[in-house]
């Protein structure tokens, strides 16, 4: 798809002498139509029999989107196909991938929610403060708990759905942003609050934001019983938090994440809690993270059965290529909520 490149050479001096030089490549790629693309794709070998069906793809999936499932389909070392590599095959993959990620969520959905409602209910009661959050002496980083603060404001705040009004110099509803939160205009409406009480608060804050506030906690004593209800200690249970937060984003912004490798976040202390599972090995360890939280928070689930009947759809073998062992739902861990 490069038509042209454009390199731009600056020199940089100090005083008489030459300093450095740098090389910048600007992006100078002209867009392609759709029959553009179709021809690009088939010029890889890439076996196109329905261009009806494939020019709908593309149009409405896009062609950079699709490429992210294009590499496990390519020749070693090549951008060209493999053999007998069709569209279909692209999207059987892309389909996998969505129909994972909506399996996925389920289990983060249930595990996001106990987050958020054990350290409202944690901190409310221990502190008998309903906006125990605004209070700066609970956090150790008063920078952070200042920016999570004006966070809270603009996302659920009052200033969200009500607004001053000069000329009536009365408040008024935002009635675009009414339907927001209707449990937060409730709030609103009745009290003269600018922020709402932790529980509240918890329904319109996202993970990422639970998982910082509970990082930024100071007590240590608070942070240990916390972990305590989820079954961890207090030194790990921070970094499950944090790479619960990193599927949650990736599945959220509907990134791939069917062979996604977040090996480079690995919780702490991980061999104490993934036990009688196989072996722990990059993709593999993602389901294991996601089911070991879930755990914690039921007593019986299904989502196993969810999760291997969507692994059946997988174009690819699962072992080679997302490190599932041999009858892995069989294994003591995996059958701790059947």
């Amino acid at each position: 798809m490069l038509k042209c490149k454009q390199k731009i050479h600056i020199t940089l001096y100090e005083g008489s002498r030459t300093f450095f030089k740098v090389m910048i490549m600007l992006y100078n790629k002209p867009p392609f139509n759709i029959t553009e693309q179709l021809d690009n794709l088939k010029s890889k070998s890439l076996i196109i029999s329905d261009s009806d069906k494939a020019e709908h793809y593309l149009s409405t999936v896009s062609y950079a989107r699709l490429s992210i499932y294009f590499s496990p389909f390519y020749e070693i070392g090549s951008t060209n196909f493999k053999d007998g590599t069709t569209f279909e095959h692209i999207i059987n993959l892309y389909s996998f991938d969505r129909a994972l990620r909506i399996t996925t969520l389920e289990a983060l959905e249930q595990i996001e929610i106990a987050v958020r409602s054990v350290i409202s209910n944690h901190m409310s009661i221990t502190y008998n403060d309903a906006f125990w959050y605004t209070n700066v002496t609970l956090f150790s980083n008063q920078q952070n708990h200042k920016e999570f603060l004006k966070f809270c404001q603009r996302n659920a705040g009052r200033n969200v759905f009500f607004a001053y009004d000069k000329k009536s110099n009365k408040e008024i509803v935002k009635s675009s942003d009414k339907n927001k939160n209707t449990e937060l205009y409730t709030f609103y409406d009745k009290y003269e609050n600018k922020l709402p009480p932790s529980w509240l608060l918890a329904e319109a804050l996202p993970m990422g934001s639970w998982s910082k506030l509970y990082a930024n906690l100071k007590e240590s004593k608070d942070k240990r019983q916390i972990a305590k209800v989820f079954g961890f200690l207090l030194n790990d249970f921070e970094s499950w938090l944090r790479l619960i937060t990193l599927y949650r984003n990736c599945i959220a912004h509907h990134r791939r994440f069917w062979n996604e490798d977040f090996s480079s976040f690995s919780p702490k202390n991980e061999k104490r809690y993934l036990t009688d599972c196989g072996s722990v090995e990059k993709i593999y360890k993602n389901y294991l993270v996601i089911f070991r939280l879930l755990q914690s928070v039921t007593d019986k689930s299904d989502w196993k059965e969810k999760l291997r009947n969507t692994l059946e759809q997988c174009p690819f073998d699962i072992h080679t290529h997302m490190n599932f062992p041999v009858d892995w739902d069989k294994l003591e861990f995996w059958t701790k909520l059947d």
